[in-house]
């Protein structure tokens, strides 16, 4: 079993992210944070991936990328992959905070997009111990 919480964070430039987090049953727990792809929403399925990782004894924290769903941001739909890989370092550094969470054992999902973006962000922060980098963004032009 687990339970969800709507959450924000705040990012280093005082953007408020909105989220789901997920907590089960044991805790403290390794946390796994997810990310969805280009222009999605945690809606879009991302929560169905995060019951089944609470289920199995993880903490989840699912988040919409900064100028989406329900996070703050301007303009509206703007995608800046500097940004969003910045935003995750915040996400480590929220979840880190809370009671719940094993602070040494970090993981980062990514799909489409954001795929790429957790690669980019576990190269610079050596506190993600695990990514899944699922149908990654890697290659576009400049």
């Amino acid at each position: 079993m687990f339970h969800q919480q709507a959450i924000s964070f705040k990012t280093q430039d005082n953007i408020s992210l909105s989220g789901w987090f997920f907590v089960p049953e044991n805790i403290p727990a390794p946390c796994i944070i997810m990310t969805h792809g280009f222009t999605a929403l945690k809606e879009h399925y991302l929560s169905k991936f995060a019951e089944v990782f609470a289920s199995a004894g993880m903490c989840v924290l699912v988040y919409d990328n900064r100028n989406f769903g329900e996070s703050e941001g301007e303009p509206c739909f703007e995608v800046n992959p500097e940004l969003q890989v910045r935003d995750l370092s915040d996400a480590i550094s929220y979840v880190q905070t809370r009671s719940e969470v094993d602070a040494n054992n970090i993981a980062l999902w990514g799909t489409s997009f954001s795929g790429g973006n957790v690669i980019v962000a576990a190269s610079m922060d050596s506190r993600v111990k695990c990514i899944v980098a699922q149908v990654p963004f890697v290659k576009g032009h400049h």
